[in-house]
Formats: structure tokens, sequence, C-alpha cells
């Protein structure tokens, strides 16, 4: 059994600054091995396309506890040429976001990404995408007997609908990583986007708490 973590930079802990991310600390505190596919910048159609592939491919598991936090949902990832992160087909994927045809790293799609942000991003449809893979995603889940799950709700999170045998293992971190000290009031403007050290201590010890009272070594 293993803890997996998947999600956005909540959940990375290396932007804006790096941390010790909650999902290390986490698995310290119990005593479980972990693996980190979490990412900064990343979407929920990242997190469900790694999650869901470690599934097929056997390297995750239905003993081991799935720990999913969804990012806003007008975010998306593309293919493309010439790109190192997420290196895959003789090319990368781009983590695409609002802004994201600024990125430097982005600069020879900057034009494509542009296009896209500003003619193609609806955020209603994005939002209606998101619950309809959001229940995909569940369900794939449940058909393939995955009980040990735990979705994190925080700022990001576009909508909370639990299936049934998901709903009560659920738990809200929204409060806490607004509380000062645990938000990085340096680098956001807004409480609850980035964790501070304590920030990524706080949830570590909520969360593995919560994780004691419904599952069992």
């Amino acid at each position: 059994m293993k803890l997996v973590f998947a999600g956005c930079s909540f959940t990375d802990g290396r932007w804006p600054v790096e941390r010790v991310p909650f999902s290390k600390l986490t698995a310290d505190i119990l005593g479980y091995p972990y693996l980190h596919l979490a990412a900064s910048a990343g979407s929920n159609a990242r997190s469900w396309r790694v999650v869901v592939g470690g599934i097929l491919d056997g390297t995750i598991t239905p003993e081991d506890i799935l720990i999913v936090q969804y990012t806003e949902a007008n975010r998306e990832e593309f293919w493309a040429p010439g790109i190192n992160v997420d290196a895959c087909y003789n090319g990368g994927i781009i983590r695409a976001k609002v802004n994201s045809y600024k990125n430097k790293w982005y600069s020879r799609f900057s034009e494509f990404l542009r296009l896209w942000e500003t003619v193609h991003l609806n955020n209603d449809y994005q939002l209606e995408k998101f619950r309809v893979m959001d229940a995909m995603f569940q369900a794939f889940l449940q058909s393939r007997e995955f009980k040990n799950v735990v979705f994190i709700k925080t700022v990001y999170t576009p909508c909370w609908n639990l299936l049934p045998g998901y709903s009560q293992l659920g738990i809200d971190v929204t409060d806490l990583s607004k509380k000062d000290g645990n938000w990085d009031s340096v680098n956001d403007k807004l409480p609850g986007y980035h964790l501070t050290q304590q920030g990524h201590d706080e949830v570590a010890r909520v969360l593995a708490e919560h994780l004691r009272v419904h599952f069992s070594k």
C-alpha cells in the first residue's frame, strides 16, 4: 500500500517557492511509501491522464490510497514538439493555463496559446467538461474497485460532486489554506492558492489524521 497524490502546484509544492510538500509530509507521518504525481501548472486533464494511466499499467492498484486535488477548470494540456516537460512521443506537454502565452518556455507556441485563451477558452464549457470528466473518472475508479480515494477541496476546486462511496471520504482544506501564515502572501495576491511551509505542515497533519480515521495500514 502507498499514498498516491495528484494535483497542481497546491499539492506539488515547488512553485512559486520550493517547499517540502504535504504529500511527502503526510507519507512520513503515517510511514507509507508515496507516489507524487502532482505538477505545477498541471490541469485536471493531466491528473486524470496520469492516474488512469497508472491504473492501466498496474503501478497504481486498489490497495493504494489515492488523494486527488482538483485545480481550476480552465486549464488544458497540449502535445507539442520540442517541449521537455512531460516528455513523450518525440515531444512534450504544454501545461496551458491563463497567460501561458506569456511564458518564455512556450515562446514558440505563444500565438497558438494566445488564440486558445482569447478565442477558444469558454469558462462555462470548461466547467461542463469538468463535471462530465470528473463523473467518468470517479465511475472508472469504482469500476476498478478503488475504495481508498480521498478528494481534497481547495480554492481551486471547480465544483464538488462526489459519488456515493467517495463523498464521506472528501476533505475540505480551503479555510486552513487561507489562514495567516499558511498561504504565500509574498507571491500570491489572494489567500489559499499556494502554501507556505507552515501551510504544508498543517495540511499534512490534518490529512494524516483524516487518513488514520478512514483507513488502516
